[in-house]
């Protein structure tokens, strides 16, 4: 076939070129927290990633309602803290440095430390619970220790009743006479009468025992007012009574415990009658020191060496001798004075790993 005067066939159409924009960026979600008429957001994607808890919760079947969920069991400030938190705790990992989250932690109180360490544990974030319980730890003094003691036994925090437990018995007498010590629980008030470890004379805590009594009285038995006081007492007090050590008094010091209603005239004539060595009310003395150094035992706790001196926490679990089964009453406290500030629920972890 003859060429066309042109001298070529028509070219085929070429396609265009692909767009080079790029598709548009997926929209971040954000989750909205309701505290009253505070609220907080924050990125679904960051609660995820650090929380297996916000992973079922939010990533789960059930949707995620649009008004929020309202939080009511943390403060807005804890719960704006615990998300600075997360936040800190990555910049931390990024740039190798711990220095973002102790300066945020000493930028805030106690109070909002402790509600951001409890939504923490709440929502398992196990990496920023460790940071406020360090922090929360180095901030325990004997003006706060009762209230975090209490909060750490809820939550079972056994590095912080450690360190709780490890103060008290340092600051015995400050701690007895402030006055937190009148709200403490029962449960409570029975284990510090249990420990031996307190730096305290035993009248000055019987005193306290006696206050603790008589504002629990007024708090409970506003109604029964035909009671004898001694009796209303005793009812608060229950089986906490026979924890008081009264044979450790001197007889002038029992002389003035008689006056304070507390004991009855029969215990009185007994203890009268038998009193170092009486049968109800025991005379083991309290001493800041571990039994296993004064009677030289050798225990799961406290390895008593050839140098007469306990070993370092670190090599613990490398000299503890197979087979012995005595345990003194430093496990029993969670505390011991040669492992003071938190070290005791470390050691315990280290023996309980071990079996």
């Amino acid at each position: 076939m003859p060429i066309s005067s042109m001298g070529r066939f028509p070219k085929p159409p070429q396609k265009k070129p692909a767009s080079t924009k790029l598709l548009p960026k997926a929209r971040k979600i954000e989750i909205i927290f309701k505290f009253g008429r505070t609220v907080q957001k924050y990125p679904k994607d960051k609660l995820c990633k650090v929380s297996t808890v916000f992973q079922a919760m939010l990533g789960g079947s059930f949707p995620i309602p649009k008004d929020g969920y309202r939080i009511q069991d943390v403060s807005a400030e804890g719960f704006a803290l615990f998300l600075k938190g997360i936040d800190s705790v990555e910049s931390d990992e990024l740039n190798h440095k711990g220095k973002i989250m102790n300066l945020l932690l000493e930028t805030s109180c106690l109070d909002e430390a402790l509600q951001a360490h409890y939504a923490s544990h709440k929502y398992a974030v196990t990496r920023v619970e460790k940071v406020f319980t360090s922090n929360i730890s180095r901030q325990v003094n004997w003006r706060n220790v009762l209230s975090i003691l209490q909060y750490s036994v809820l939550l079972g925090n056994i590095h912080l009743e450690s360190k709780c437990w490890s103060t008290i018995e340092q600051f015995t007498r400050q701690v007895i006479e402030s006055k937190d010590f009148r709200n403490i629980s029962w449960p409570l008030l029975c284990s510090i009468l249990e420990n031996s470890h307190l730096k305290v004379n035993e009248f000055n805590l019987m005193k306290s025992v006696y206050n603790w009594c008589c504002y629990q009285n007024r708090q409970l038995n506003q109604n029964k007012k035909d009671t004898p006081e001694n009796h209303r007492l005793r009812e608060v007090l229950g089986v906490a009574f026979y924890k008081i050590r009264f044979p450790l008094m001197t007889t002038a010091e029992f002389s003035q415990a008689k006056q304070c209603t507390l004991l009855a005239a029969g215990e009185i004539a007994d203890l009268e009658s038998n009193f170092r060595k009486n049968s109800t009310f025991t005379n083991v003395a309290r001493k800041y020191a571990c039994q296993c150094r004064i009677k030289h035992l050798k225990c799961r706790l406290c390895v008593y060496n050839n140098r007469n001196s306990c070993i370092r926490p670190s090599l613990f679990r490398y000299k503890t001798e197979q087979g012995i089964d005595i345990d003194c009453d430093c496990k029993k406290y969670k505390s011991c004075p040669c492992y003071p500030n938190g070290v005791t629920a470390e050691i315990l972890s280290e023996i309980s790993k071990s079996k």
